[in-house]
């Protein structure tokens, strides 16, 4: 399973600014790369790896603190959200 080459495409189309992914790749196996370069072309975020099955529906606030590590083309990040209240703010 995987995000196409053109449903990338699509996504970039509409201004899409971070696609997320519960599996540790966003690619689709056939085609490991086309996806990617759509995506990073529109200076899309991809954060790989991403398990939301224990967060309830409603608005947050996303952080994504990456890692540092030079030379990579990725790197792990610490990904918190906050929830948000009816007026987008912060409720804690």
């Amino acid at each position: 399973m995987g995000l196409t080459a053109d449903g990338a495409r699509w996504l970039a189309d509409r201004g899409v600014e971070l696609v997320g992914i519960d599996w540790l790749g966003i690619a689709t196996f056939e085609t490991p790369v086309a996806s990617h370069e759509p995506l990073l072309g529109a200076g899309i975020a991809v954060l790989e790896g991403l398990d939301l099955s224990g967060v309830a529906a409603g608005e947050y606030l996303l952080l994504c603190l990456p890692i540092l590590l030079p030379g990579s083309d990725g790197t792990p990040c610490r990904a918190v959200l906050a929830p948000l209240n009816a007026d987008g703010r912060n409720i804690r």
